[in-house]
């Protein structure tokens, strides 16, 4: 399948979805899109054979709106992955905070294209991470809390449309690379540090 095939399925999808939620007329409920990855196929095979790399997440946005033009007038927010890499392809990715920034500030390519349709939506990182394995090393534990905190501090806090940051994963059984607590929910440094970056901020949650 070819990446405009699946943008068009997907847009019409999202069109068919989002018209019926706000059907049910409760305004407390919102729609977001499928976060997109910022790196993904040009084409390839159904079983994952005959892969062809690589379009951009803003490269999806255009073949949604060539197949749905109204497609993201229809939602409430845009929900991104911008995942730290030093393309915004998601090539290098898991780099360093200082290599990272491509990876990280991806979702600026995708608002400048909704921008450019005059559309203006918060925004939600509905994933984004560091693991520890990085080019068949591993990055500490506190070395991701450092990242973290930086990209809190430098990118997540600093662009006031970004509205919510949330972590791949919690605690992730197979994907415990990206987790912010152990097996046994004991935080790892990630997680105390953002909470503490949270209570200095006045964020909560309660810091007493």
């Amino acid at each position: 399948m070819h990446y405009t095939d699946i943008a068009g399925e997907y847009a019409a999808f999202l069109r068919d979805t989002a018209t019926a939620i706000r059907a049910i007329g409760d305004p407390r409920v919102k729609v977001l899109n499928g976060g997109l990855a910022a790196g993904g196929f040009i084409a390839c095979q159904c079983d994952g054979t005959g892969y062809t790399a690589v379009i951009s997440s803003r490269d999806f946005m255009d073949a949604m709106a060539t197949a749905v033009p109204n497609v993201f007038t229809l939602l409430d927010g845009w929900a991104s992955h911008p995942y730290p890499a030093r393309t915004s392809h998601n090539r290098g990715l898991n780099e360093a905070f200082d290599e990272a920034g491509p990876g990280l500030w991806v979702v600026r390519d995708e608002l400048a294209f909704l921008e450019a349709r005059g559309i203006s939506l918060p925004v939600f990182f509905t994933e984004t991470d560091w693991s520890i394995d990085h080019d068949g090393s591993r990055w500490s534990r506190d070395d991701i809390a450092g990242f973290t905190v930086r990209a809190y501090n430098e990118v997540w806090l600093v662009d006031p449309a970004i509205v919510g940051v949330m972590p791949f994963t919690t605690n992730g059984s197979s994907w415990m690379s990206f987790a912010w607590v152990d097996a046994s929910d004991a935080p790892y440094p990630v997680y105390s540090a953002v909470w503490n970056l949270r209570c200095s901020l006045g964020l909560g949650p309660p810091c007493s």
